[in-house]
Formats: C-alpha cells, sequence, structure tokens
C-alpha cells in the first residue's frame, strides 16, 4: 500500500465514509493474496481457496466501491455478481485452456542432478 492509498484511507476513515475505506482495505488484502512474496498466513491456503477468496473480494470491493460512487445497492449487488462470476467463467474456462494449465510466466525449476553416489552403488 503506497503512501497515496493511506492518505485517502485515512481521509476516507476520518470522514466516516466507511464504505470507501473498506474498498482499500479489501483491494489491499487482495493484492496480499496474490503477491509473490511469501505470507505465512496466505501460503497455507491452497491456491484455488485463494482465487475463490480473491474473487469473492474484489466482488465486496467493486460492490462497495459502486455503493460509495452513489449506485443503489441493488445495482451494485447485481453488476459486481455478474461480473465476478464472468471472470472467473472466463478465467477457469477460457483462459486455462488456452494456456494448457500452465503458468505463462514462471520461472522453470532448477535440475536436480543425482549425486554420484547414487549412480555408482
Amino acid at each position: 500500500m503506497d503512501s497515496e492509498a493511506v492518505s485517502t484511507l485515512v481521509t476516507l476513515l476520518l470522514d466516516h465514509r466507511w464504505a470507501g475505506a473498506a474498498t482499500i482495505v479489501i483491494f489491499f488484502v487482495m493484492r496480499l493474496f496474490k503477491a509473490d512474496m511469501p505470507i505465512p498466513l496466505v501460503a497455507r491456503i491452497p491456491s484455488k481457496l485463494r482465487t475463490l477468496l480473491v474473487v469473492v473480494l474484489g466482488f465486496a470491493g467493486a460492490g462497495l466501491q459502486a455503493f460509495a460512487a452513489g449506485a443503489p445497492w441493488q445495482k451494485a449487488l447485481a453488476e459486481n455478481l455478474i461480473g465476478a462470476l464472468l471472470a472467473v467463467l472466463m478465467h477457469d474456462g477460457l483462459i486455462e485452456y488456452l494456456r494448457g494449465g500452465r503458468e505463462l510466466f514462471a520461472k522453470p525449476k532448477p535440475e536436480v542432478k543425482p549425486s554420484e553416489e547414487a549412480k555408482n552403488p
């Protein structure tokens, strides 16, 4: 979370604008779930469950953002539910199919060469 986001969060909290503040916190937590750095709590969560949590948090954050911007809560709920479902379907369906289940920019694991002792028992 950069200094501008922290400043905005503090301003929203001081102004009692809870929906906007919750949106920033939710998107920060989503970023932690997607971070490359190992976070002990996040590392214990299975990958598929992390994906579901990010979708749910994204749905909640986008809904709160729309509500904070003045959209009626029913409209914010409906539009973001549809958006979240489409995002999951597109990613798990189309994108995973096109990638063949592989990560495109994953670093290859280093090859482990058997020791000389294992070759000559």
